[in-house]
């Protein structure tokens, strides 16, 4: 039954999904090849200089160490990646909202079907593509180095870590997309709330790295938890993160397990 209610699920969504990992793919062995291509001329740290001060130290933020590893491993945590994957969780995250809006859930729910087995399918959902996508990020990083040779290079391996965290915020963006789509009943609402809450964040963990006003504030963002990059070229991998982002997505799971048994449909 959760293998049927998962098929159909991603049926709705297999060409955003499917294109999204293709995209994934290929974006991230376009950014090997330019950091290659960086490596070669004048390097990033030298490009990186030249820049004007505000956009160095947003630049510098973002990739922290200016060398080729640094830049593979920056294809885990850019904007567009990060935009893609948890759109992704966003929608999957918020489809039982929307099928409640719809009246498809009643219909589902008037059959001999578990509420349990029905939310099931849609946590297997969002945890199969937690785990997809991200090792697309990494396919491309193995696909890119296999064809450059920059010195100093990392093996592909190197970034399980990044992939691991991608994973980890994955999950925790889709599990309180989840939890949100059981508290409302449109599921424009859900997302907008959702987005909302990530984008605030994010800006709220950019710009705490320049002003000390919000530095203690910073501990709410889930982006606090997500460097990829020292994870890579910084070794041991600080645990730590991962397990913040994995128990904010069990705690956001339990709530919305605990709300949708209980919610009127």
């Amino acid at each position: 039954m959760i293998a049927a209610l998962l098929l159909r699920q991603w049926r709705h969504l297999r060409w955003t999904l499917g294109g999204l990992a293709l995209g994934l793919v290929g974006f991230e062995v376009l950014l090997v090849h330019l950091g290659a291509a960086f490596e070669a001329g004048p390097g990033i740290e030298q490009f990186l200089e030249a820049l004007p001060d505000f956009i160095h130290d947003l630049v510098a933020h973002q990739i922290h160490a200016a060398s080729f590893p640094a830049m593979v491993a920056f294809g885990f945590m850019h904007p567009a990646m990060l935009s893609g994957c948890l759109a992704a969780m966003v929608l999957l995250g918020t489809q039982p909202a929307g099928e409640r809006e719809s009246g498809v859930l009643e219909l589902l729910l008037a059959r001999p079907l578990p509420r349990a087995t029905y939310l099931h399918a849609s946590l297997v959902a969002l945890g199969l593509t937690a785990l997809l996508l991200p090792w697309c990020v990494l396919a491309g990083a193995a696909i890119g180095l296999s064809l450059v040779e920059v010195a100093g290079e990392l093996p592909w391996t190197a970034y399980l870590p990044c992939t691991l965290l991608l994973t980890a915020l994955m999950l925790a963006v889709g599990g309180f997309a989840l939890w949100m789509g059981t508290l409302v009943r449109r599921r424009g609402t859900a997302i907008a709330r959702t987005l909302a809450l990530l984008l605030s964040t994010y800006v709220l963990d950019t710009l705490a790295e320049f002003s000390s006003l919000l530095g203690p504030l910073r501990w709410l963002s889930p982006f606090q938890y997500f460097h990829p990059i020292p994870a890579a070229v910084d070794p041991p991998v600080a645990w730590g993160e991962p397990a913040v982002l994995l128990l904010l997505a069990a705690l956001t799971t339990t709530a919305a397990h605990r709300r949708f048994r209980r919610m009127d449909i």
